[in-house]
């Protein structure tokens, strides 16, 4: 956890960027996830809104349409929206990340492809993806079309005797004996599954940021690589979003000092103004999110005195989202 001296030097930091953009600071870590995204809406405060927006964003994925709620919210509230990615930015939310007017992405931000079929976060290297029942299909249809025509060219050359029409008929006849039984257990709501995931991507896409695509990147995010860990750095989203660039050297500092606030599992899946988290880390045993007193004393009975709330802390579920990037 921070010490006084870090939270000052942290206030500093986001006072000045906030007046320099007329923007709000938001933090959102943790999974999108249905039907606890209600608390991811900023309640109305008695202080005056600023015009634009600052979301320092880090998540491993999560449902859909709790991304696309979030990100319509966001640019209903607000004229202009700054995304900072120094951590992992997967799955649901890439659609929060192309939704951004300036996409900043620092050397350790990490994207992800649009892989969108699974309503929670995939743990890098640890978890099932929904594209890979397309790239299932894909991959079997590319060896049914390969079998056909090696044994189509065998037959060709070896049987001058032979007709074209009955080599042909030769060539798919083992090919569909050889490939027959692989396809008869792929599970047809799988692929549908698939399909109609892709297609909600594309809808959502265009209604959120499909300006800020470049030619075929949507294709790409959707189908161009091959897992989800897949990593997009900024180079890579340079190449698929025309709103991509690095941070400046003040936006890097504010970035450094802001990781342990924002990777705190107190702070977990809600999205919060930056001064309301600062006053919980200040105060760790008041005013937290959903956390009462008793609360908050029982979970460091539980952990131990030794416990902290950063990265490294223990938890049920390992979540590399909430590891220093560094």
């Amino acid at each position: 956890m921070p010490d006084d001296g870090d939270l000052h030097e942290l206030r500093a930091l986001a006072t000045t960027l906030a007046q320099l953009r007329q923007a709000d600071i938001l933090i959102f870590s943790g999974d999108l996830a249905r039907p606890s995204d209600g608390s991811m809406s900023v309640e109305r405060r008695e202080q005056p809104q600023l015009p634009n927006c600052l979301l320092v964003l880090c998540t491993l994925g999560g449902s859909t349409e709790a991304a696309f709620r979030l990100a319509r919210t966001l640019r209903r509230d607000y004229r202009h929206l700054t995304v900072y990615i120094d951590d992992y930015c997967k799955g649901a939310g890439m659609l929060l990340a192309l939704t951004a007017d300036d996409l900043v992405i620092s050397d350790f931000g990490e994207l992800g492809p649009l892989d969108l079929v699974s309503q929670r976060a995939v743990i890098p290297g640890r978890g099932d993806s929904g594209r890979a029942h397309v790239q299932a299909l894909r991959a079997l249809r590319a060896e049914a079309e390969s079998s056909f025509e090696e044994y189509l060219a065998r037959f060709r050359s070896r049987s001058l005797a032979m007709t074209s029409r009955s080599a042909i008929e030769q060539a798919s006849a083992l090919a569909i004996g050889l490939m027959g039984p692989v396809f008869a257990q792929v599970d047809p709501l799988h692929v549908a599954e698939a399909d109609r995931a892709k297609t909600t991507a594309t809808l959502y896409v265009q209604r959120l940021g499909g300006n800020h695509l470049k030619e075929g990147a949507l294709e790409r995010l959707l189908t161009g690589y091959p897992s989800h860990d897949f990593v997009v750095d900024r180079e890579e989203a340079s190449d698929l979003l025309r709103t991509v660039r690095a941070p400046t050297p003040d936006e890097s500092d504010f970035l450094t000092q802001i990781e342990p606030i924002v990777t705190q599992r107190r702070f977990r899946s809600r999205l919060l103004r930056l001064d309301e988290a600062l006053a919980v880390a200040a105060s760790p045993e008041r005013n937290q999110p959903g956390v009462s007193q008793e609360s908050a004393r029982a979970e460091r009975a539980t952990n131990g005195p030794g416990t902290t709330d950063g990265p490294g802390a223990t938890t049920e579920t390992e979540d590399p989202a909430h590891e220093s990037p560094g």
